[in-house]
């Protein structure tokens, strides 16, 4: 198996400098030490230097975007300022109430797959430090839904992670947010990187795996007024059996439908996202008996990562059919 790709952010960008200018970048294989790294010239925190945070995994086709500690604002003032920047670079509200929070900059149409978020947790804090990802509609609605939740606990650096499966998808007014109890030295914000798919979907080639062969399945050959369900997620094993060909979240696939040892002498496949209820035209068709036939063709799964291939043509017509995936839409 390939080995899993690990997201680069600069230090620069993850502590909200030039933060905006950056933008959005496709994620990469390349590996990420983000702050407080001695490599960065020794930040330490009560004369102590820290280590570096574990690498982010990045999901191979998103795009990833970062919020760094000058994103953050205090959630609730008094008649101080509520928002204190700390070293290491990170933000707490120094009112002691409300916490910090910001928000993530996800276009209209775009999914939201994952969110990885760090701070700081001194020795002496009075407290865990929860991290909270909430989802709000303008102007239809004021009130906020709970997408995520989960507390960290240690000392020093602290990270987790929300793994949003199959996506989030942000509609026209929707408003993402990140927030923490972050309210005193000793319980600080530090940035978050939170990948996505943009508005449209990405497309992710790989090299063509064979997830299904009709002639290694008891199934056998499909027949005239048959529909069949396979899935496309995984390789099968007698091609290698690579897990996860099309991984969880995927809304479509890019494939090779091959017909073999065909009967009779006209017949056709289509080929739809799996369970769909409505037929469309023919995806590969055939003309003679014996045929091997092949057509490229693009088209939708269902959260399950299935299709589901209807066979028409001449009484009695069948054939043997192959699926290579040759890559997948996000």
């Amino acid at each position: 198996m390939e080995p899993t790709p690990q997201l680069n952010v600069s230090r620069r960008h993850l502590l909200g400098l030039g933060a905006a200018a950056a933008g959005a970048a496709t994620v990469a294989g390349m590996t990420v030490h983000l702050p407080f790294a001695a490599a960065d010239g020794g930040i330490s925190a009560t004369g102590v230097e820290l280590p570096n945070y574990t690498a982010v995994a990045a999901i191979s086709g998103l795009q990833a975007a970062t919020l760094g500690y000058a994103d953050f604002q205090a959630i609730s003032t008094g008649s101080n300022n509520g928002t204190t920047y700390a070293d290491p670079p990170s933000v707490y509200n120094e009112n002691g109430t409300g916490g910090v929070a910001a928000s993530l900059r996800l276009p209209v149409g775009s999914v939201l797959r994952r969110v990885d978020f760090f701070g700081f947790r001194g020795g002496s804090a009075g407290g865990n430090l929860t991290f909270t990802l909430y989802r709000s509609t303008l102007p239809t609605s004021s009130a906020r839904n709970t997408l995520a939740s989960t507390t960290l606990s240690g000392t020093g650096e602290v990270q987790g992670s929300f793994d949003i499966s199959p996506g989030l998808t942000i509609g026209l007014g929707d408003i993402v947010t990140i927030e923490a109890p972050s309210t005193s030295q000793q319980l600080r914000v530090a940035g978050a990187v939170y990948q996505y798919a943009p508005a449209g979907g990405i497309f992710v080639p790989i090299a063509p795996k064979r997830a299904y062969d009709s002639r290694v399945d008891a199934a056998g050959k499909i027949a005239v007024g048959q529909t069949r369900t396979v899935s496309v997620a995984n390789e099968i094993a007698g091609n290698g059996g690579a897990t996860n060909i099309v991984p969880t979240g995927a809304t479509g696939i890019a494939y090779n439908i091959t017909l073999t040892a065909t009967e009779k002498s006209f017949g056709y496949l289509t080929v739809v996202a799996g369970g769909a209820s409505t037929v469309g035209p023919s995806s590969v068709n055939w003309d003679r008996a014996g045929a091997t036939l092949a057509n490229g063709l693009q088209g939708q799964v269902n959260s399950a990562r299935e299709v589901s291939v209807f066979c028409g043509g001449d009484a009695d017509a069948k054939t043997h059919f192959l699926i290579d995936v040759l890559g997948y839409y996000l």
